[in-house]
């Protein structure tokens, strides 16, 4: 009961240090508090924040500052009467502004929007003034940990850790055709997966250091490697809803949306997708809309390099879209448009591996593929196979998220177009399961497939190698009795004329050695080992 009680404490501790966006310090000593526990003195350890302390939250200064979250944090209002309003930057007065309208209205809604590498001081504003809950914080930057053993296994977490946060992918699917390319080569593939695969860790070994890293610099977590053109980049969004209070017994709520998609993946860090011989490029995910007019996008002009990425503009096109999901009285629709787009962009990416999947089973079914590529389509299949479970898990993920929060809606006429918006993202992502397992069924009597062919080259093998000794045997039995006549003809023996050694003392000599070479060759090799075992040389002597 004691350490319930203190980790209640804990929690009401955070939330009071809401009521001054100054009181930043006192949320991240909270956090560094909470971090110490063990479990030599807590039933609620807190040693997996050590790497969020150790990163965003070790020091604090006396004073605040937002200037740093420029490129890095959007603010989106919803109130009554009122249009969405857009604000592509975020100082204190748009903290007052959030303060006012839990005042001044009955209802409001607000959008915090985070893009790519934090400002460390940024965190702990927005954690204190809105009072968000720390878990929120540790699972996006779960970058930070070199294994799950440093993690303790935290994650995946129980849904009842944070019942209002939730983790979607976001997945961009990359093209990089190299200046000396001749065609597909499956025999490397795997081996470029390997040396790729050391290069990525090389990439998140720099992120943990953060050393070439600014706020609002884009992120990557994962890199898998389809075949020598195709890969797919992995990033995440973590979303946070969350009520504020009011000081009208009104209706107000609060969504922070933390994406890795920050400012252009040509002006942040390089990862293995940048190579010398190969050019990169990020195939645009597609979605249709027959509402969408059809206008020209505003050029936006930008230095440096370009690897234009259509995650980028999720935060630019919330406005414009928010409109039609957006309801004043369910934080839910704020989230609505990434989900979309996560379907859009999950719709694609499994589009991509049954195209790799059919190519890899034409390859099984070649009759002219050798050992060596059916080897590798094998091994394609099964990264195909394992890659395809881990996304249906995050599939499975957001459905249950989106049934919790069917669940606890409310009854009134106004949630019937938010239960209508829930129930089109269940049919999206129902359908993405049933694709997923319905490929993962393929990759498995693709994997039957090959291990039946593996047995066929196995046996032709087999086959070969009796014919060339049946051939050998052929040879050898023209071959020995003709160099046996010939040895026997060479001997020193009297009967032969050129020795004094009578002929029948070969024959005394031969047949024993004959006997015992039988004997060796057809009794049971148990029965000798036995027989050994058993014989004493010291009683023999």
């Amino acid at each position: 009961m004691e350490d319930h009680r203190g980790q209640k404490q804990l929690k009401e501790d955070i939330i009071l240090s809401t009521l001054h966006p100054h009181d930043h310090r006192h949320y991240a000593q909270n956090v560094r508090e909470a971090s110490e526990r063990t479990a030599n003195t807590s039933l609620f350890s807190g040693q997996a924040l050590r790497n969020l302390v150790r990163h965003h939250f070790g020091t604090t200064s006396d004073r605040a500052s937002l200037d740093l979250a420029e490129g890095f944090a959007s603010y989106i209002s919803i109130l009554p009467g009122q249009s969405v309003s857009f604000h592509d930057a975020f100082d204190y007065s748009f903290l007052e502004s959030i303060s006012k309208a839990t005042i001044n209205f009955a209802k409001s809604g607000h959008i915090i929007i985070l893009r790519g590498y934090p400002p460390a001081e940024f965190l702990q504003i927005c954690g204190a003034k809105f009072g968000i809950d720390h878990e929120f914080f540790r699972r996006h930057t779960n970058y930070l940990t070199t294994s799950d053993i440093q993690d303790h296994f935290v994650d995946p977490t129980l849904p009842s850790y944070g019942d209002d946060i939730l983790d979607v992918r976001l997945t961009t699917i990359g093209s990089r055709r190299s200046s000396t390319h001749h065609g597909y080569n499956w025999e490397q593939v795997e081996e470029l997966r390997g040396s790729e695969a050391a290069k990525m860790r090389n990439y998140l070994k720099d992120l943990r250091r953060g050393e070439s890293w600014g706020p609002g610099k884009s992120i990557v977590r994962g890199f898998e490697v389809h075949d020598e053109d195709l890969f797919s980049l992995h990033q995440k969004a973590t979303i946070c809803m969350k009520t504020l209070p009011s000081a009208n017994d009104g209706s107000h709520w609060l969504v922070l949306i933390w994406l890795d998609c920050g400012q252009d993946l040509g002006n942040s860090p390089r990862g293995p997708w940048f190579s010398k011989n190969a050019y990169p490029a990020l195939i645009p995910v597609f979605r249709h809309t027959p509402e969408t007019p059809l206008e020209r996008d505003p050029e936006r002009v930008q230095e440096g390099f370009m690897l234009p990425q259509t995650a980028v503009n999720l935060y630019r096109q919330s406005c414009s879209s928010l409109e039609k999901y957006l309801s004043i009285d369910d934080p839910f629709s704020a989230v609505v448009e990434i989900l979309l787009y996560v379907a859009a962009a999950e719709s694609q990416y499994l589009n991509m591996v049954r195209s790799n999947i059919h190519l890899n089973r034409e390859k099984l079914f070649d009759a002219s593929s050798d050992e060596n590529i059916i080897v590798a389509a094998r091994s394609s299949i099964l990264h195909s196979l394992d890659s395809l479970e881990e996304h249906r898990k995050d599939y499975e993920g957001i459905l249950a998220f989106i049934g919790r929060r069917n669940h606890h809606h409310d009854a009134e006429p106004s949630a019937t177009d938010s239960r209508r918006t829930l129930a089109q993202l269940v049919v999206e992502f129902e359908n993405l399961i049933n694709r997923s397992e319905r490929l993962c069924r393929e990759c498995e009597r693709n994997m039957s497939i090959a291990t039946s062919n593996a047995s066929i080259l196995e046996a032709k093998r087999g086959i070969e190698q009796s014919q060339s000794l049946f051939k050998f045997t052929v040879l050898a039995s023209v071959y020995v009795p003709l160099s046996y006549t010939a040895s026997l003809f060479g001997m020193n023996f009297r009967e032969i004329g050129q020795g004094k050694l009578s002929i029948w003392l070969y024959f005394v000599v031969s047949l024993p050695i004959f006997t015992l070479s039988l004997l060796t060759m057809f009794l049971n090799k148990k029965v000798i080992q036995r027989w050994l075992s058993g014989f004493s040389w010291d009683e023999a002597r």
